[in-house]
């Protein structure tokens, strides 16, 4: 993960853990601007891509967490289906919450080869103000 696409995330998940908002249980990825205003959709791996719309789906997406790692995880995997699945896309000063099956509609419909800032705004269903520490 690059670092400014870590530190966004620690942001993101104290925002989860606050009482700043009413969204359900779901599953996330999040990409970061690193200071663009433009995210391209190359960043985004279709693997990322197929595993927020399994979460979103019947079928439903199943993951066991990895038992290599030096830190406690906090069970041994998850199981998402019909949960709401989001692409959090972070630029200086904002983030926007943006359900996959929106994005998936942007990237084959858009003529751009990246999200803008401006046209993040316009698809999100979120859009919350932070700072960057």
């Amino acid at each position: 993960m690059k670092k400014p696409e870590a530190k966004f995330c620690a942001i993101y998940q104290q925002y989860l853990m606050s009482d700043k908002h009413n969204l359900p249980a779901h599953a996330w990825e999040a990409k970061h601007s690193r200071g663009k205003d433009n995210i391209p959709f190359a960043d985004i791996e279709p693997h990322q891509i197929a595993s927020l719309l399994a979460s979103n789906s019947d079928k439903g997406l199943c993951h066991k967490i990895s038992d290599m790692s030096v830190e406690q995880k906090p069970y041994d995997g998850f199981f998402y289906r019909n949960s709401p699945a989001y692409m959090i896309m972070a630029y200086t000063g904002t983030f926007y919450i943006i359900s996959i099956h929106n994005l998936v509609h942007e990237m084959s419909d858009s003529k751009r080869k990246s999200l803008t800032k401006d046209r993040a705004e316009q698809i999100c269903i979120i859009s919350v103000d932070y700072k960057m520490k």
